[in-house]
């Protein structure tokens, strides 16, 4: 379980400042993630349409992925 998650669910019995502390959350954090809950929760739902492209894949993989064929470079003379 998230650590925000776990404020969120017990800040009624304990309060949200004795939470933080004890779980090693800073409050601003906490307001921050409980603010953009609407904005994570709309990014995963595009995020899960299929026919999507990878967006969690890394920047540059693609470059890995090529057969080794395709990174020779031409002899001085085809350049």
């Amino acid at each position: 379980m998230n650590r925000f998650r776990c404020v969120a669910d017990l800040q009624r019995r304990y309060g949200v400042k004795r939470l933080c502390s004890v779980l090693g959350v800073s409050r601003s954090s906490f307001s921050y993630w409980r603010r953009t809950a609407a904005d994570r929760a709309a990014r995963q739902a595009a995020d899960a349409k299929p026919g999507r492209p990878d967006k969690n894949r890394a920047p540059g993989i693609g470059r890995h992925l090529r057969s080794p064929e395709d990174h020779r470079r031409a002899p001085r003379g085809e350049r």
